[in-house]
């Protein structure tokens, strides 16, 4: 029985795109928060929208909102096609600007997104990890777990402890009923290796999404799976 419910969870179902639709459709528009940071003016409480205090420590990391300061580091990041070689290939300044206001006022607009990790305990750069709209997609119900680090912080146990603490806090702190973990569609599911390093009770749910002309396998993540 075990055996044909992993079968049947292996082989996933092909979805759809999901329907786009304008980011001015989600709380506090996008093009409004724009504004209010060039302008500094607002009818609205304000005080997450320059919030850069930690959100979340690890052993390893502490997370907290983008500043302005990381902008240049994320632009830096971006353009460098072995770090981009899995989460869709090199972006320019202009786009990667774009995902950086995106993130921020993503936080502002629902209280999570994409944090800037920094290493400990001096709190150096070392990339970018956290929660968003499943491809930032506004219109999803579905919620994506991130984790983009540095090349000197390619540690597959640390990066698993972050992804650990991350899941943790959209189940505890956020009530997230699931979070989906994405992963370019290969010759091998990812999910293998995925309940292996982090010891699930059962096979995650596999779905694939197209995105960019690219194809994904998404693993459905749900707080049970966390129970070992």
């Amino acid at each position: 029985m075990r055996a044909s419910r992993q079968a049947q969870k292996q082989t996933g179902e092909i979805l759809k795109p999901l329907r786009s639709r304008t980011h001015n459709a989600a709380p506090h528009r996008f093009s409004e928060f724009l504004g209010v940071e060039k302008n500094g003016v607002s009818g609205r409480p304000t005080s997450t929208l320059y919030d850069t205090k930690v959100v979340l420590s690890t052993g390893e990391f502490n997370l907290r909102p983008q500043s302005h300061q990381d902008l240049p580091e994320m632009i830096e990041f971006e353009r460098d096609p072995i770090l981009m070689k899995y989460f869709g290939g090199v972006v320019t300044p202009e786009r990667a600007t774009l995902r950086f206001n995106l993130a921020r006022w993503h936080y502002h607009a629902f209280g999570y997104t994409v944090f800037t990790a920094l290493r400990r305990p001096k709190n150096q750069f070392a990339g970018f990890a956290g929660l968003s709209h499943l491809n930032f997609d506004f219109s999803s119900e579905h919620t994506e777990l991130i984790v983009c680090l540095t090349k000197p912080n390619w540690d597959h146990h640390i990066a698993m402890d972050l992804s650990k603490s991350l899941l943790n806090y959209a189940f505890k702190k956020l009530g997230k009923k699931a979070v989906y973990m994405r992963f370019e569609k290969r010759n091998y599911p990812a999910w293998k290796a995925v309940v292996r390093d982090f010891e699930f009770t059962d096979v995650p749910e596999t779905l694939y999404r197209t995105f960019n002309n690219r194809t994904y396998e998404l693993l459905r993540i749900t707080p049970e799976l966390l129970t070992r």
